[in-house]
């Protein structure tokens, strides 16, 4: 133990020195929690001849230089004064050749050796197998054996990392094509930690590298694995922020500043294990109890993960705890570790894994299928309601003379709630009529529909505009939950006058001012309604509108619209005031019609039939 630069010269007397074994570790040899700087010094004699020589050195914890004749030929981690722990790998040291050697040559060969004094409670300094020498191609060829053995041993981190990506990669697309599906999201961060978790493993233990990067990646990605195992079976479920769930989560984030206290050296390595483990157990015993209570409720998906999951949360706090009781110092544990060498390597956990894997692909095909069965549903009753929508919108507006009429129509989804027609009557007047049904899609749409049917009916006896909307009031009784406002609007044949009644709706706008009438219910609320009319005189130049509450209702960062803006824009194209209020933040529907008055043509009234004569 200790440490000097003279003890790489080969001329200094190491005959003081222990002769120690080179087969074991420091403890074995018998310093035990030795840590810091300590140097070995052999001699090799290499006999007459041209063949090349080199040495084979095993794992040596935790950095370490390599001298030859006091010459530096390898380096391993960092050393004093900027010592930083570091997780070494097998290596080949080729030994310098000046020529043919024609009689024996003796080699001085040291090693300087520092242990991190975190690691020497459970991890012994020192060489951590047989260091060997021998001729330069045996010793590579031993050396490649060697490292395809490793590479075997570590296998399963390396395979079944790539499927957990692939896993987390496939559910990051389906949660990108389903936004509103969020367990998509966790469950591919889920993946993602604990693929990562197996790279970082696998690249630890197949490349020498600094033990505070990786390290600090794992604990990163340990504490991603937990929350997001948290947040994956909350939302999968549909369980609430209950304090149990919110106390799993703080323990998670009191988890993540474990390793950062072990790097600092407030906590030892068995410390910082044993406090995870705590940290951990409220966060898995939620997830096991969550699960439980979700499939004694026959939850299909509870049901298939209830197994899995116990399974897996033994097998996890199984390695957790077998590890932070080899790092106090009891390896007792260590000898029930389960694995298996053949046909392939394969632990506990990696079962453990692959059966939630399967156990998640049952589950994701399931709901593959039932969104697909969904899907199809709903895009029939989309173009079962798109059938209905040419019903309740015209698709091309009949030529009325007097009258120049302009429409807009905007549903906020695929299928509206809005409806308007303009019937030409056989006396020259003309019923325009414009309602709202509650509600949205085929439901809303099949309303409507009711609705335009019965209007078309009562229009065959009366263009009354109260008779219409009392007709209309009847029919819908019971005809479900929602309520119907609706607007019915009769111009005279000569377009000098408009008869209206209004049930519910948004009063029409001549000339930019708002008709108002007396306040009445929108249809389908109470039977046998008496309808208020209104009479209103026009002359020709007048501009009328009429529309949803679709305008005044549209909504920017929490303001309306409104109807002074409404009111302002009403002398304003369809398009226009249709434009506006979209532009705005459209929320619901947006119908709007404008009419404008304009002269009769004299052949046209001239044309119009003669009205019967009533008796006296």
């Amino acid at each position: 133990p200790g440490d000097d630069p003279r003890w790489a010269a080969p001329n200094f007397d190491d005959r003081q020195w222990a002769l120690v074994s080179s087969t074991g570790d420091w403890e074995d040899i018998g310093y035990r929690h030795l840590n810091g700087a300590a140097w070995y010094r052999f001699h090799l004699t290499l006999p007459p001849g041209d063949e090349r020589y080199s040495l084979y050195l095993p794992v040596i914890y935790t950095s370490y230089q390599v001298y030859v004749n006091g010459t530096l030929l390898l380096t391993q981690g960092q050393l004093p004064p900027h010592a930083s722990t570091f997780r070494s790998r097998p290596t080949v040291v080729d030994l310098p050749l000046a020529g043919p050697r024609t009689e024996p040559e003796t080699l001085t060969i040291a090693l300087r050796i520092w242990h991190d004094p975190l690691w020497s409670r459970y991890r012994h300094g020192g060489l951590q197998g047989l260091a060997e020498v021998g001729r330069s191609d045996l010793i590579h060829e031993h050396f490649d054996t060697q490292e395809q053995a490793h590479l075997w041993q570590y296998s399963d981190d390396v395979d079944l990392g790539a499927l957990e990506l692939l896993a987390a990669a496939v559910a990051l697309v389906l949660f990108l094509t389903r936004q509103s599906e969020r367990e998509f999201l966790w469950f591919s961060l889920l993946m993602f930690a604990e693929g990562g978790n197996h790279v970082v493993t696998a690249w630890t233990h197949l490349h020498a590298s600094r033990v505070l990067p990786t390290d600090s990646l794992a604990s990163v990605l340990a504490t991603l694995f937990l929350v997001s195992a948290l947040m994956f079976f909350r939302i999968l479920f549909g369980g609430k922020w209950s304090n149990a769930f919110v106390f799993a989560l703080a323990c998670c984030g009191l988890g993540a500043m474990i390793s950062p206290l072990s790097w600092m050296g407030t906590l030892t390595v068995a410390q910082a294990n044993f406090a995870s483990l705590l940290l951990e157990l409220p966060v898995l015993g939620w997830i096991v109890l969550f699960v439980r209570k979700q499939a004694r409720r026959k939850h299909t998906d509870a049901r298939i993960l209830r197994g899995p999951v116990v399974f897996l949360v033994f097998a996890f706090l199984y390695t957790s705890l077998r590890w932070a009781l080899e790092t106090a110092g009891l390896i007792w544990l260590s000898t029930f570790s389960v694995r298996w060498q053949k046909p392939f390597y394969f632990t506990l956990n990696d079962i453990a894994e692959v059966i939630f894997l399967a156990a998640m692909l049952v589950i994701l095909l399931r709901r593959f299928a039932m969104r697909s069965r969904e899907q199809d549903r709903v895009h029939s009753e989309l173009e079962a309601a798109r059938s209905v929508q040419q019903v309740l919108v015209p698709e091309t507006l009949p030529s009325i003379p007097g009258l120049l009429i302009d429409t807009a129509y905007h549903p906020a989804q695929e299928v509206g709630g809005d409806f308007f027609q303009i019937l030409p009557m056989p006396d020259g007047k003309t019923l325009i009529i414009i309602g709202d049904v509650a509600g949205k899609g085929l439901p809303a749409a099949l309303q409507v529909s009711l609705v335009v049917g019965t209007l078309r009916a009562l229009v065959e006896r009366t263009d009354a505009p109260a008779e219409i909307l009392a007709g209309l009031n009847r029919s819908l009784q019971g005809r479900g939950p929602g309520f119907t406002t609706c607007l019915v609007l009769c111009l005279a044949a000569d377009r000098k006058e408009m008869l209206f009644s209004n049930a519910g709706h948004i009063a029409p706008y001549v000339n930019g001012f708002e008709l108002r009438t007396e306040p009445n219910l929108p249809l389908g609320v109470v039977p046998e309604i008496v309808f208020d009319e209104a009479r209103y005189a026009l002359q020709q130049g007048d501009h009328l509108a009429v529309l949803t509450d679709g305008v005044p209702e549209a909504m920017h960062h929490r303001e309306l619209f409104g109807f002074e803006r409404t009111g302002q824009i009403s002398r304003q194209t369809a398009d226009s005031i249709a434009e506006a209020a979209r532009r705005f933040g459209q929320t619901d529907d947006i119908t709007v019609l404008t009419i404008d008055i304009v002269p009769v043509p004299a052949t046209y009234t001239e044309q119009l039939p003669e009205p019967a004569l009533q008796p006296a």
